[in-house]
């Protein structure tokens, strides 16, 4: 089971990081040059209320009180990219997002169940 916990531990981090540097990188993107919200025909400010939002929950998957909440409001985001993809009539490169929004799930799923290591101990 720590095989588990390190694999948990691993994807917390990346998910951290992507979405931390990803949200970062958008926002300097978007105000700039309204790169998002030319693209997805979206207003800004809703925009960096996203990446705001992803922003605060990469820091929040890495602390464990707050990993699971902050794993469900990334797949929220990742299903509004998702479906703003579907919307401009771009669906193959909303694949990213369904990677992404997968691999939340299942982060989301692992951080909900109790730790087997301090249950066999036990």
């Amino acid at each position: 089971m720590a095989h588990a916990n390190r694999v948990h531990r691993v994807v917390g981090v990346f998910l951290a990081l992507s979405y931390g540097l990803g949200s970062i990188g958008g926002g300097i993107m978007e105000y700039r040059d309204h790169y998002f919200s030319e693209r997805f025909e979206l207003p800004p400010e809703l925009l960096y209320v996203t990446f705001a939002v992803q922003a605060l929950c990469a820091v929040g998957v890495l602390a464990p009180r707050f990993a699971r909440l902050a794993a469900l409001c990334l797949t929220a985001t990742s299903v509004g990219a998702i479906v703003a993809h579907f919307r401009i009539g771009s669906p193959a490169t909303s694949i990213a997002g369904f990677v992404f929004t997968a691999i939340q799930l299942w982060y989301w799923y692992f951080t909900g169940r109790p730790n087997q290591d301090t249950q066999d101990a036990v």
